[in-house]
């Protein structure tokens, strides 16, 4: 039997050891971790195995050295669809990212990271 409509759901947790986004000068640096974490949830529907559409918004944060507390410092949201079938899929995606600053840091000056684009893509992967 072929389900018509399925919802996808997916969360993920994860750490980026070098290389992360800050889009601010943290006022206290020496209370943060030099290591970035995320979180990202997507959601969206397939319809007859082949046409779908989903979303997702990931949250790129620094922790405190001295407690389990996070900052958030960029958001990242994108929507994506296409036709996917068998191993291809044809699609198309557009993202956008934006600064997150903590209520204490507002007295900063501006900050450097905001960005968004779209892709055309194929995916060719395993089933």
């Amino acid at each position: 039997m072929m389900n018509i409509i399925v919802f996808i759901f997916a969360l993920e947790l994860g750490i980026m050891p070098q290389n992360f986004v800050v889009g601010y000068e943290h006022r206290m640096p020496q209370y943060f971790e030099e290591v970035g974490f995320y979180t990202t949830i997507e959601g969206g529907i397939k319809a007859f195995n082949l046409i779908y559409v989903k979303g997702f918004v990931r949250t790129e944060m620094t922790k405190h050295t001295d407690s389990f507390r996070f900052n958030p410092n960029l958001a990242l949201y994108g929507v994506e669809g296409g036709v996917n079938y068998g191993v291809l899929t044809i699609g198309g995606r557009y993202l956008c990212g934006h600064p997150v600053i903590p209520f204490v840091y507002r007295a900063l000056k501006k900050p450097n990271f905001d960005t968004s684009y779209s892709e055309v893509f194929i995916r060719i992967e395993s089933p």
